[in-house]
């Protein structure tokens, strides 16, 4: 049986993602989609005329309720594995007011798809199976190794210069 593709699904998404990191935890949200779990930073999609770190803000404050206060561009990564073609621009997030919970994915209301957010080490990490954790995760040995990134990254090359 053949299933409903999803709206973003054989197109090219270009998302904005906030790295926030606090006491060797990174923040991520939980999302639930097609029976699916899948962990990742907060973040999502540039509206048409919304520049990148107005994008942040609002997708940061949809999804946890905080507000960017401070951040720095870290890269851009290119995923490319159909149905999916997302261009990501991550963002370092150094400084954020309000209380972090789960908020709402608009693009998505009508199905409730975030569960969550949550702070993880990397070890709770490596124990969630690489198809539910974003593409940043499968082979990085510390958080660190995410902020030394830079420039322009094409999925799967992550970590292997």
């Amino acid at each position: 049986m053949k299933t409903e593709a999803l709206f973003y699904e054989n197109k090219i998404r270009v998302r904005v993602c906030g790295l926030i990191i606090k006491n060797d935890k990174i923040l991520l949200v939980k999302h639930r989609l097609k029976g699916s779990v899948f962990y990742g930073p907060p973040g999502g999609v540039v509206e048409f005329g919304e520049d990148l770190t107005t994008t942040l803000k609002r997708e940061l404050h949809e999804e946890t309720n905080i507000e960017v206060a401070s951040s720095n561009f870290q890269f851009i990564t290119e995923y490319v594995k159909p149905p999916l073609h997302a261009i990501e621009i991550f963002y370092h997030v150094t400084r954020w007011n309000g209380i972090i919970k789960a908020g709402n994915d608009p693009e998505n209301k009508h199905l409730n798809v975030i569960e969550g957010v949550k702070w993880f080490t990397l070890n709770e990490l490596k124990k969630i199976k690489t198809t539910q954790t974003h593409h940043l995760f499968h082979n990085c040995n510390n958080l660190r190794d995410i902020l030394a990134l830079s420039g322009y990254i094409s999925y799967p090359t992550l970590y292997t210069k």
